[in-house]
């Protein structure tokens, strides 16, 4: 009886071990990879969302206005003038500091008596806010921040404080009023407000 030659059982297993052994190492390979890279671009992710949100906080602490003597960028006349609506809102809203009255008067050539009967603010008021370094009230905050608006205007069209100083001091016919006592209400400053626009293209005011 012949018999059938059989291969060892052991040769061939071993040759199918070798045959997948590449395979596998090129697929750890790969995962391995695919695991680094995804790793890395989770963490380019992170520190892309950690960076905007740090501009984005930069960007608001820079926006936000600084009433306060301990504040990196107190607020003056002239940078009331320039602050964004928003920002100029929160710092009336916060109250302003009684030293700007000072400040607007000297911009404005009058005394301090005169700038406070101007803007209807009592003497007193400003006197205990400065004794107690407080800030001012709303309502005078309000009229300080629409008069630096005003003169950021008149600065504009007059291109020098001399100009922008004789127009707000002094009575504009198509007003039938002084512009520096009409900022005592809204309705008086929007009535200024355009006046001063007006200039801008060549209307008489």
């Amino acid at each position: 009886m012949s018999r059938v030659a059989r291969k060892p059982a052991g040769k061939s297993s071993q040759s199918m071990v070798r045959g997948r052994t590449p395979t596998a190492k090129r697929a750890t390979t790969a995962t391995n990879f695919l695991g680094k890279v995804h790793s890395a671009t989770i963490r380019q992710r992170s520190g892309s969302a950690v960076a905007f949100a740090q501009s984005a906080n930069a960007a608001r602490r820079m926006d936000r206005p600084t009433s306060g003597p301990a504040g990196r960028n107190p607020i003056t006349f002239v940078r009331l003038a320039a602050l964004s609506p928003k920002a100029r809102e929160q710092a009336v809203t916060a109250g302003l500091p009684a030293t700007l009255l000072d400040e607007a008067a000297t911009k404005l050539g009058l005394s301090q008596r005169a700038f406070l009967a101007a803007l209807k603010i009592a003497p007193t008021t400003v006197a205990r806010a400065k004794s107690t370094s407080s800030a001012l009230s709303t309502d005078d905050s309000d009229r300080i921040a629409r008069l630096a608006e005003l003169w950021h205007d008149a600065m504009t069209v007059f291109q020098h404080e001399e100009g922008a100083r004789g127009w707000l001091t002094g009575r504009v016919p198509v007003l039938d009023a002084v512009p520096l006592q009409l900022v005592q209400t809204s309705q008086g400053f929007n009535r200024a407000r355009t006046a001063v626009l007006q200039l801008a293209y060549g209307v008489y005011a």
